[in-house]
């Protein structure tokens, strides 16, 4: 298992649509104290994503985590940084997160 989260998670994705470990990792982290922002894409492009994503706001917006929806064109970042003990984690490119 990677190490957890300490300070921060920052994630820059179209398509967020986590399946629940996610969730749940993101979840618990929030309760670790972790400050977390989403920054998802709020243009509508696909109405399966668009909708499915929306479900899952308000557990995350109750846990604290903060969601921010860029709609001024569509957004196709997929970045994600995440502190660790280790050192940052980062990834860069293809990982839309969705079960698709």
């Amino acid at each position: 298992m990677a190490d957890p989260a300490r300070d921060e998670i920052v994630i820059a994705n179209a398509y967020f649509v986590p399946g629940m470990q996610l969730q749940r990792a993101l979840l618990r982290a929030a309760r670790r104290g972790v400050r977390i922002t989403l920054l998802l894409q709020g243009k509508y492009e696909y109405f399966m994503q668009y909708h499915a994503s929306r479900a899952v706001y308000g557990v995350m917006l109750d846990a604290g985590i903060e969601i921010i929806e860029y709609d001024a064109s569509f957004l196709h970042a997929k970045v994600a940084v995440i502190d660790a003990p280790g050192g940052a984690i980062a990834t860069v490119g293809s990982s839309n997160l969705d079960p698709l």
